[in-house]
């Protein structure tokens, strides 16, 4: 943080300036000084926030390449409490080759949250198998999944809905498997259609983000 208010956005002493800790505490001082070793902060008041109803949680099956830095980025600016990067049957690789990424995905999600100015850092888990996303789907007070064989609009599934927790599900490239699909549908999780347009899996979850966030006022 001291690099990037010397360095990045060449902040000097006097300066008004906000540090949020991740967890909802804003922080709102002075720069005192900034020195090589480090900035120093006068801290004049410091305020509470209040994280925003419902609660999203995207869980996104892993698309090939970097793709899923973008879904991290756009996910963290969208508000999502949680990214949920899952394997299921039709992504490309095995758990062991994202042990490194993860980390990567952390700190994207990072620097996302203070270009945003979001209090609450999100959460960036480590790669879920298919049994976990559906016993994870449990513990939600409602769960939506894109699917390309159509549903509901987001709109019309969420109307007289108040979830505190709401769990958003797409896919890796090619959907979710029709086994996925039935296993979604068995424990609860309706499915919703993004329109008749063929978008991207990195596309397709914050095009749902977003039409929740406009259904609740958030947007």
């Amino acid at each position: 943080e001291h690099h990037h208010a010397s360095r990045v956005l060449r902040m000097r002493a006097g300066e008004s300036i906000i540090l949020m800790d991740g967890k909802g505490c804003i922080g709102r001082g002075t720069i005192e000084s900034i020195t090589p070793a480090g900035t120093s902060v006068v801290v004049n008041e410091t305020s509470q926030a209040v994280e925003e109803r419902p609660l999203l949680h995207l869980f996104q099956g892993i698309p090939g390449g970097s793709k899923m830095d973008g879904v991290v980025q756009g996910g963290v600016e969208l508000g999502a409490a949680s990214l949920q990067p899952f394997l299921a049957a039709r992504s490309r690789r095995a758990h062991a080759t994202y042990a490194g990424k993860v980390k990567r995905w952390r700190r994207i999600a990072l620097e996302a949250a203070r270009m945003a100015g979001r209090p609450f850092l999100p959460e960036v888990a480590e790669v879920r198998s298919w049994d976990e996303v559906l016993a994870l789907l449990e513990g939600m007070d409602l769960a939506l999944f894109a699917d390309e064989a159509g549903g509901e609009r987001p709109a019309t599934a969420l109307a007289g809905r108040n979830p505190g927790e709401l769990a958003l599900l797409v896919g890796p490239e090619g959907g979710l498997a029709e086994e996925e699909r039935k296993s979604l549908a068995e424990a609860g999780a309706l499915p919703v259609s993004l329109g008749s347009n063929i978008l991207r899996t990195e596309t397709a979850g914050m095009v749902l983000m977003a039409a929740v966030r406009c259904h609740y006022g958030l947007l």
